[in-house]
């Protein structure tokens, strides 16, 4: 990752926070869900756990944990 303009502290920053929110328990992590999102559109800002995102109807559940962000 280079010639892009971001610090390399910075990404390894997001890189430990993101590692450091996933690792909290799920019920704190909930708390952070789409449907505590106060911004518009929300679909497309908060945690997912586990099998909580559908993106392809035929497949089901995506295996993947998330936490949807934009500005």
């Amino acid at each position: 990752m280079k010639d892009h303009g971001i610090y390399a502290d910075l990404v390894q920053q997001t890189i430990d926070s993101s590692r450091n929110f996933f690792q909290l328990p799920e019920q704190i992590k909930k708390a952070y869900g789409q449907n505590k999102q106060t911004v518009y559109p929300n679909t497309s800002r908060g945690y997912f756990p586990v099998y909580g995102e559908i993106l392809h109807e035929d497949v089901g559940p995506d295996s993947k944990e998330l936490f949807d962000q934009g500005n």
